[in-house]
């Protein structure tokens, strides 16, 4: 069976993030939303960036704030975000198991599913 490219791989997982979130772009605010982002006057201001390393929930809160800057309550860019911050998850995942199938403790027995040595760099 031929090597498949590493390449074929990023592009089907970026491919499949976009198609699993290409309907949430117009469903409004949902469950949670409501009250964490559309009622909830902090999102309106931007606090230094340090302050949200140490709370709860802070990067999602971040995001909030940024997305309400840029865009308002508009849920087009907060579900553009939401779709960057998967697909970025799953080709940081398809790396892992890249770099993971290529470890010598494997010694070359998935090297055919992971590609060539030189095809990846982590």
């Amino acid at each position: 069976m031929p090597a498949v490219p590493p390449w074929l791989g990023l592009a089907l997982i970026v491919a499949v993030a976009i198609l699993l979130f290409a309907n949430s772009f117009t469903i409004p605010f949902l469950f949670d939303d409501l009250f964490e982002i559309t009622g909830n006057p902090t999102v309106t201001a931007i606090e230094p960036p340090l302050s949200y390393v140490s709370r709860l929930r802070g990067i999602p809160a971040l995001s909030i704030a940024l997305n309400c800057r840029w865009g308002g309550f508009d849920v087009w860019g907060d579900h553009a975000v939401n779709l960057a911050v998967h697909a970025l998850n799953g080709l940081l995942v398809y790396a892992l198991v890249l770099g993971t199938l290529r470890l010598l403790v494997f010694a070359g027995r998935y090297r055919s599913l992971s590609g060539r040595s030189s095809d990846f760099r982590i």
